[in-house]
């Protein structure tokens, strides 16, 4: 089955498909521009397990691919043009208790990330700039929202 395909449960807007019956198989593959990754109202009991399993062997590969080739930058810049960057912000709220779970495990310059994807930032003015502050009110933050324990 291709990822499209089993990500394909995640979409909340359903596709109009070419069909030979009526259990609605597509004829063609997807496009890049028909396929989206969003939350559904509905529960997938079945597929979650899955999908989170190999979303998060996703993540530690790509964020590792990121910092391992823009660590040495301090710029954020150029940190964030990066298209392992990109492609973890593009997943949206599907990762951000892997991100939220990287700032304890494996700690970069997340909250960049973290405010593109949630459009908050818990961070105080005054804690701006140091890390361990920034980190803990991201994590208190996703502690309230119960996205990590």
């Amino acid at each position: 089955m291709s990822d499209a395909r089993l990500l394909g449960f995640l979409s909340g807007e359903p596709r109009a498909t070419n069909t030979l019956s009526s259990h609605a198989w597509p004829l063609k593959a997807p496009s890049p521009e028909e396929i989206r990754v969003t939350q559904t109202a509905t529960p997938q009991p079945l597929l979650e397990p899955i999908f989170r399993e190999n979303i998060r062997e996703w993540f530690k590969a790509t964020a590792a691919e990121w910092t391992r080739e823009t660590g040495a930058h301090s710029s954020m810049t150029i940190r964030r043009r990066h298209p392992a960057y990109k492609e973890i912000v593009a997943v949206g709220w599907p990762v951000v208790p892997l991100l939220l779970r990287a700032l304890r495990e494996m700690p970069d310059m997340w909250f960049a990330a973290l405010r593109e994807i949630t459009n908050e930032n818990p961070v105080a003015p005054d804690d701006r700039g140091h890390y361990d502050k920034m980190s803990e009110s991201w994590l208190a933050w996703g502690r309230e929202k119960h996205l990590i324990a």
